[in-house]
């Protein structure tokens, strides 16, 4: 904690009564924008005092700092359920949920940043669509940036310049508000500039424009100059330390030496910038190029399957033209059974009727046989009684007279006489029906 007290940078309290009202008021503001399962960041959280006034409205808060001292700090003092500590450099932020976050604060983070560029389009990456970004920085038209006066700010900004900044980092300034102690307000200067931004729909994170970056470039250029003329100046004033030479020179040499490492550092910074953008420029030409052939290979898909549906249609009716083939093959071997059996049974029945009619030939043979053989016996017995009739008839005549005694001497050869003429008949009365049929 010492390191942190001589510093005079950051606030260090254990308790709220610790800390300026100036930094709680902008967290309690802050807190305003939270809703209940909402998922915030405090960027440059220092020793977690306002990570927990954010977990208090009912966020779940990832608190980020560069500073390992300050987050030891916040975990023993400031712990919070809903709280979740991290060491780690704002410009490449680890998150370690699957959502993005819906608020991001990063108060009195700005004007640390050599290259506030890079934090700002980190954002993009950790940020909703909608998502809210609360920054403050200190006013330029209210704190004149001096090193002397705060050697761990980079610069301090105006309204237009901050506006410039997030603008070009793919951030809407929707307002900006004005704070001295505890009051914000929109109607005058304030010492500490507090923005509401939001991301710019048309913003690609990673990707900006070359006016940006030569707006950045300028920027740059500027502040590197104006450090430059602050070290020429202080050096006029100044040798460098002798034996002869008073504490006052010593630590303006000493200021001039910082002055200079810094101007190093910022220059090292502004290099890294440029082979960083021509790295993304580069990224992002090769990523419109796999984006491009991602559409084609899509459209090349999307026609494929569609040709692939339409042979899953023709496949589909196939199909049912095989199956209702095979049922009307089914139906039709079903009849040729049943057709079969049918002819099966007439070819029985033919082959009964044939022995029959068989039989019937025969039958009919040897009643035509016996025809013949009655034909002949009548042809016999008319030989034999057509010469006796005119004596039968004179019998007869005679029996008619003699009916008694005639009767019982002539019954038997009558009796036979007249059983083979019915014989003859009923035989003769066969063979005309079975002629007829």
């Amino acid at each position: 904690m010492e390191k942190l007290l001589r510093t005079g940078e950051r606030q260090v309290g254990v308790t709220r009564d610790n800390i300026r009202d100036d930094h709680l008021a902008r967290y309690e503001w802050a807190a305003t924008f939270v809703s209940p399962e909402m998922r915030v960041m405090d960027a440059g959280c220092g020793i977690g005092y306002g990570a927990v006034l954010l977990a208090d409205a009912g966020a779940s808060v990832l608190a980020v700092d560069r500073d390992a001292e300050a987050i030891s700090l916040a975990r023993a003092n400031w712990p919070h359920d809903s709280v979740s500590y991290q060491v780690g450099n704002l410009n490449f932020v680890h998150n370690p949920g699957e959502d993005r976050f819906d608020l991001i604060v990063a108060f009195e983070v700005v004007e640390h940043l050599v290259s506030p560029e890079l934090f700002l389009r980190q954002i993009q990456t950790l940020a909703k669509p909608n998502a809210t970004v609360l920054l403050s920085v200190p006013n330029e038209s209210c704190i004149a940036h001096s090193i002397e006066l705060n050697p761990f700010h980079i610069r301090h900004f105006v309204k237009s310049e901050l506006e410039d900044l997030a603008l070009g980092c793919g951030l809407l300034v929707e307002r900006v508000y004005h704070q001295d102690n505890k009051e914000i307000r929109e109607d005058s200067d304030g010492r500490t500039l507090v923005a509401v931004c939001r991301i710019k729909p048309s913003y690609r994170p990673g990707c900006r424009d070359s006016s940006d970056l030569e707006r950045a470039y300028e920027k740059a250029e500027q502040e590197l100059h104006k450090r430059s003329e602050a070290i020429r100046q202080l050096q006029a004033l100044s040798a460098p330390p002798g034996a002869n030479s008073t504490p006052r020179n010593l630590g303006i040499w000493q200021f001039a030496v910082r002055e200079r490492a810094a101007q190093i550092t910022a220059e090292q910074n502004r290099q890294t910038l440029n082979k960083i953008s021509h790295q993304l420029q580069t990224s992002e030409h090769e990523l419109l190029k796999l984006q491009k052939s991602h559409r084609e290979t899509l459209s090349s898909f999307n026609r494929a399957n569609v040709t692939l549906q339409a042979y899953g249609d023709i496949l589909r009716e196939k199909d049912n033209q095989i199956g209702l083939l095979e049922n009307a093959q089914r139906t039709a071997v079903a009849e040729q059974k049943v057709k079969s059996e049918q002819l099966k049974q007439l070819r029985t029945a033919r082959a009964r009727e044939s022995e029959q009619l068989k039989q019937l030939r025969s039958a009919r043979a040897r009643e035509t046989e016996q025809l013949k053989q009655l034909r002949t016996a009548q042809a016999r017995q008319k030989k034999f009684f057509d010469p006796a009739r005119p004596t039968l008839a004179g019998l007869f005549r005679l029996m008619k007279r003699h009916r008694l005694f005639v009767g019982i001497i002539l019954q038997a050869p009558l009796n036979t006489a007249k059983n083979l003429i019915s014989v003859s008949r009923r035989k003769r009365a066969n063979r005309s029906g079975m002629l007829s049929k």
